[in-house]
């Protein structure tokens, strides 16, 4: 999306791309991380991040409330986490081979201006052999 610039070099462990977005070092950060396809079960991810942000785990799949974007790869299931000091949006992709991870951390108020363009990743990604999906 406009203004959001790549990184270099990913900045955690297991990313394969990083995206600052926005110019200001308090920019909320994108990574993109591909694992195995049994990448933990969508709660467990979400329990996870949600301790991440400072908030109580969900007690079951039922409390889970997430969002789809529709794509040209398929459906991607997304969550919008707010916690007191920190917020994310985490997208969670299932291949065939593979669980990709779209996760764009920050303040909350920074992260509220971006999910629009997140949305908009979202729906930008392809790839190459997803033919081989069908």
């Amino acid at each position: 999306p406009s203004g959001w610039m790549e990184h270099p070099q990913p900045m955690r462990a297991m990313a394969i791309t990083t995206f600052q977005a926005g110019p200001d070092e308090d920019s909320p950060i994108l990574t993109v991380t591909p694992l195995g396809p049994s990448a933990g079960s969508v709660l467990d991810n979400v329990n996870r991040w949600r301790g991440q942000m400072g908030l109580p785990p969900l007690g079951s799949p039922a409390e889970l409330e997430p969002r789809t974007v529709e794509t040209a790869e398929g459906s991607i299931l997304y969550f919008d986490i707010v916690g007191p000091q920190a917020a994310t949006l985490v997208a969670i992709q299932q291949r065939l081979d593979s669980t990709w991870f779209y996760r764009l951390m920050g303040t909350p108020d920074a992260v509220a201006t971006q999910r629009a363009p997140f949305e908009a990743f979202l729906r930008s990604i392809r790839f190459e052999d997803a033919q081989d999906d069908e």
